[in-house]
């Protein structure tokens, strides 16, 4: 019983944790940075000590790994013995994955003279920083999922009588529409709705400069549409 009294009062919830380096976690609830149990990462450069079999390798490639282990992720930490560990040395997992086995087990640090005693570990994949952003850009807030769809919907709804009206007006010999403002319509997401209404209507298809400046912003949107398409898809390629 006194036992499980120690642990619990040693344990802590790690809030918003952030990393300087592959063995260090600072948590926004604790006044100081700690070091994860029984593992050293390579150093930042300028942070060898002169003399000092620093352990090679990545620095940055380990942080950003260990900084992927813990986002979003429920992260708790046991304080250790200092005694034994020394003072800042905590044992955390994320999500019930426990941070010093994963960098061990992914090869970003190598184990201290404290055994780990890690069972078999399923490590995740290190992903760069596309793929990092991909992921950041998926976890959008439902609200914004669904806003973004209707916005979509709706502006390109607007695009295409847009262009209706301006060929109408056209034909009845009234003040056109101005091209900037239909330009700008394209421009914040109604290509589709112009392009469909260019191909119905046959308005607005070879007007220079027009027609050229319309190219560009749909190239430039499409090309947009394939590079989002293909940050979202380059994770599940990777499995």
């Amino acid at each position: 019983m006194a036992l499980l009294t120690l642990v619990a009062a040693t344990s802590f919830a790690c809030m918003n944790p952030t990393h300087y380096d592959g063995d260090e976690i600072r948590c926004a609830n604790k006044a100081s940075a700690m070091k994860l149990f029984s593992i050293d990462a390579p150093r930042l450069p300028g942070d060898c000590r002169t003399g000092r079999a620093c352990v090679p390798g990545n620095p940055i490639a380990a942080r950003d790994y260990l900084r992927e282990l813990t986002h979003n992720k429920k992260v708790s930490c046991t304080s250790l013995d200092p005694n034994r560990t020394g003072s800042r040395d905590v044992r955390c997992a994320a999500d019930g994955i426990d941070l010093s086995c994963a960098m061990v087990a992914s090869g970003f640090a190598l184990e201290r003279e404290h055994p780990l005693s890690c069972d078999k570990l399923a490590v995740p994949k290190p992903t760069t920083k596309l793929t990092a952003e991909a992921r950041d850009f998926a976890q959008l807030s439902p609200t914004l999922r669904l806003w973004v769809p209707i916005f979509l919907l709706a502006v390109n709804i607007i695009t295409y009588f847009a262009f209706v009206a301006d060929k109408n007006r056209a034909r009845s010999g009234l003040n056109r529409i101005a091209d900037i403002h239909l330009l700008t319509l394209v421009f914040f997401g109604g290509g589709i709705g112009a392009l469909v209404a260019q191909q119905r209507h046959e308005h607005m298809r070879t007007e220079q400069p027009f027609a050229t400046q319309f190219a560009i912003l749909i190239g430039l949107q499409f090309g947009t549409i394939i590079g989002l398409t293909g940050m979202l898809l380059w994770p599940l390629a990777a499995k």
